[in-house]
């Protein structure tokens, strides 16, 4: 069994995955505003949880426009739902792996504690997609925007995971 030393760190697929996440989540929190109690996706605005509608401004090509909104809208839900859904998979897989390589308790419990949250947020939000009959109603996306931006601080991980020692076998 070869060790690799300490201060090489390595980059796993778990951890790309979590930076896959995190930047779907700034593109998304980035993208979608919330104003009053109004969600924007640029200059279209989607309504409000209890008033959803779609309104543009009009100009030749308004109906475009919302076209491009609304497809907007899913592909970001898409992109962090499926990027969460990866992590959490890769998180899994690194703990796994590392457990059947002799990794250290305390490793372990690192990437375990970012998969346990990693998880529940993707149950929050799956749960959060079932207050409304559409993935972009605006019921949906203040919960989502509300959840992520709570649950991330950009450029920092909510459970830092650093395994000092990887073991080749």
């Amino acid at each position: 069994m070869t060790e690799v030393p300490d201060n090489q760190l390595q980059v796993t697929d778990s951890w790309r995955a979590y930076q896959d996440f995190t930047n779907c989540v700034q593109d998304l929190l980035r993208e979608i505003a919330v104003r009053g109690s109004e969600v924007w996706l640029g200059e279209v605005c989607l309504g409000s949880p209890d008033r959803p509608w779609i309104g543009a401004p009009l100009r030749a090509d308004s109906t475009e426009l919302l076209h491009r909104s609304i497809g907007r809208a899913k592909d970001l839900i898409d992109a962090v739902s499926g990027s969460l859904q990866r992590s959490v998979e890769a998180s899994r897989r690194l703990m796994k792996d590392l457990a059947g390589k002799g990794a250290s308790k305390a490793d372990l419990t690192e990437i375990g504690a970012r998969t346990d949250v990693l998880d529940r947020l993707l149950h929050e939000l799956t749960d959060a997609a079932t207050l409304a009959p559409f993935a972009y109603h605006p019921a949906i996306l203040i919960r989502w925007c509300g959840l992520l931006g709570e649950s991330l601080v950009a450029g920092d991980g909510t459970v830092r995971v650093k395994v000092t020692t990887v073991y080749v076998l």
